[in-house]
């Protein structure tokens, strides 16, 4: 994530987005990965 992550959050709305952003680009490269496969 990168951005200093820890239990103890000084922010829990920013660290909740970052977690739900990074996620979504996991999901994303999850996603493209598979059709590259796919097309092997």
């Amino acid at each position: 994530m990168k951005t200093g992550f820890t239990w103890d959050t000084q922010d829990k709305e920013y660290d909740t987005a970052m977690a739900v952003e990074t996620w979504s680009k996991a999901e994303r490269s999850e996603e493209h990965t598979s059709e590259l496969q796919s097309q092997a």
